[in-house]
C-alpha cells in the first residue's frame, strides 16, 4: 500500500482521470497484491515448525520467484513516469522521471531487504 500510497500522492490527483495515470495505479496495485501476498508467505514460513536451513530455503525461493516481477514493475513505472511526463513543463516532467528512477532504485534494494528481514526473524527479532 505504500507504493500506491506514494504514487498516488506524486501524481496529485484525488482521482486520476489520464487513462496514463490509471494505469501507473492499477498496475501498482497489481504489484502491491503480488508483494503482499509473497510477504504473508514468508511469514508463514518464518513460523513453520522445520528446520532452520529448510525455512531459508523456503524464503529465498520465494524471493527469487518475486524478483522477476519486481524487476518488471520497476521497468513499467520507469517507463510509466516518463511517458507521463511528456507534454508536461520540463520541471514537472523531471519531477516525474526522477520519482520513476527513484522508485526503481527503491526496487533494485527490495528482494535484499525482504531477505534481511526475514533473518532478523529467523533470528528471532535480534539483530
Amino acid at each position: 500500500m505504500l507504493i500506491l500510497a506514494l504514487t498516488s500522492a506524486l501524481l496529485l490527483t484525488p482521482e486520476p482521470t489520464d487513462p496514463r495515470e490509471v494505469a501507473l495505479e492499477v498496475r501498482t496495485a497489481r504489484f502491491e497484491q503480488i508483494l503482499d501476498a509473497t510477504v504473508e508467505a514468508i511469514e508463514a514460513d518464518i513460523a513453520l515448525p522445520v528446520r532452520l536451513e529448510m525455512r531459508r530455503q523456503a524464503i529465498a525461493r520465494r524471493i527469487a520467484t518475486l524478483k522477476p516481477e519486481i524487476d518488471a514493475y520497476a521497468r513499467d513505472m520507469t517507463a510509466g513516469f516518463a511517458v507521463l511526463g511528456e507534454g508536461e513543463t520540463a520541471e514537472r516532467a523531471a519531477e516525474l522521471r526522477q520519482y520513476g528512477e527513484g522508485l526503481t532504485r527503491y526496487l533494485d534494494g527490495l528482494s535484499n531487504e525482504l531477505t534481511r528481514g526475514a533473518e532478523v526473524e529467523l533470528a528471532g527479532g535480534r539483530q
